[in-house]
């Protein structure tokens, strides 16, 4: 009975931290996203050196997210790969 909790409760903390670790590579994600955007939206704001036709900071927002979790996980993949 003691060996059955203790692998239970072994699996719950193991999944909770991987949890907790894609929740930290998404909030870095959006974190470093919402900077990029953010400067972007400041440069074609008050300067010619940006212009937008039918682009808003939501599609480089999004775009840019996925790129980076998209990076994230083929890093991840080559990183298990080499091992």
């Amino acid at each position: 009975m003691k060996i059955f909790y203790f692998q239970l409760s072994v699996f719950t903390y193991i999944k909770q931290l991987i949890i907790q670790d894609i929740l930290v590579i998404i909030l870095k994600c959006a974190l470093y996203t919402s900077v990029l955007t953010i400067i972007e939206v400041l440069l074609e704001r008050y300067t010619d050196l940006i212009e937008y036709h039918t682009w808003t900071w939501r599609h480089t927002f999004i775009s840019t997210f996925f790129l980076m979790m998209f990076i994230r996980i083929l890093i991840k993949l080559i990183n298990r790969h080499e091992r």
